[in-house]
């Protein structure tokens, strides 16, 4: 919601299974934008300590 909140759509992958099977850190979620939106995408998500450790 908040990449839709300054306009970028976005899309999660794998969080049913993710959660279906509770595989955690084996399979994680991954969010997906599109390649134009790549780096406006990171700078919000790093912005609100939003991205995953590495």
């Amino acid at each position: 919601m908040l990449l839709e909140s300054h306009g970028i759509g976005s899309i999660l992958f794998d969080a049913e299974m993710h959660s279906y099977l509770g595989v955690g850190a084996i399979m994680p979620v991954r969010l997906m934008a599109l390649g134009e939106d790549r780096f406006e995408a990171l700078s919000i998500l790093r912005e609100g300590d939003l991205l995953p450790p590495g």
